[in-house]
């Protein structure tokens, strides 16, 4: 009798068994067979070889001298920017990264390939960028006229500078001849084809208004409210005319 029933219930078991599998969601399955995955997958481990890669710059804080000097440390801090584009397309990232101090360069690693950057801001002719009048807040590369080699724009407190791409390793300013010799102390800039004809615009936004920030005459270009200041210096928008030049079309 006691063998029957033991029978019985493995007989009812065996019954169970496909009837709870076919109960289970799939979801929940899934949902376990990830589990167990996860717990096989290592953790990733991440090591700082920045001076090993030579990625040696430092950004110094802009210095001034007019009774707002404090004040507008604070603000151009704001400039410490890197840019990342493989300039010369030999399949590396290269890095452009920006300073803000009158005397300090701008500095563009090139990527040699082996997991080290050498700087080439000199050879490349991409060092200026701070003086007297002007402070590097961005940077942006973008191809401007189409010809296939990432071109940077260095956006400034002040007047921001265009350098072309010559597709030899090195750059040439071409601000002037762009129509892009504004004083707008931009801060940020962004690259679009607004109008989807194939050539990429601008649109630059701007911290302060078109005053001479470094040597002021009023301490009214400063910002009335960090939360909704309506005084500020906007935004611009530059459209690509498709010939090297491009027009405000704000």
């Amino acid at each position: 009798m006691r063998q029957q029933r033991r029978l019985g219930r493995r007989t009812l078991g065996l019954l169970l068994i496909p009837v709870l599998a076919a109960a289970i969601p799939p979801l929940a399955a899934s949902q376990a067979s990830h589990s167990t995955q996860a717990r096989h997958i290592p953790l990733a481990w991440f090591e700082d070889v920045t001076h090993k890669a030579g990625i040696v710059s430092r950004h110094h804080t802009r210095r001034f001298n007019n009774p707002y000097a404090e004040i507008m440390q604070g603000y151009t801090r704001l400039g410490a920017a890197a840019a990342v584009a493989d300039y010369d397309r030999d399949g590396f990232e290269d890095i452009f990264v920006t300073d803000s101090c009158t005397t300090c360069k701008n500095h563009l690693y090139h990527n040699n390939g082996d997991f080290t950057f050498t700087d080439v801001a000199v050879k490349a002719g991409v060092t200026d960028g701070n003086d007297e009048e002007n402070a590097s807040a961005d940077a942006l590369w973008f191809d401007y006229n189409n010809d296939g080699f990432p071109d940077l724009l260095v956006v400034r407190f002040g007047h921001s500078i265009l350098y072309q791409n010559m597709g030899n390793g090195t750059f040439r300013d071409v601000t002037k001849a762009a129509g892009l010799d504004r004083y707008m102390n931009a801060i940020k800039a962004i690259a679009f084809d607004y109008d989807n004809d194939g050539f990429v615009d601008l649109l630059i936004g701007c911290y302060f208004q078109p005053v001479n920030i470094f040597h002021p005459s009023t301490p009214r270009f400063f910002p009335e409210s960090f939360e909704n200041a309506n005084n500020g210096g906007g935004v611009v928008v530059f459209h690509n005319n498709k010939n090297g030049t491009f027009s405000e079309v704000t």
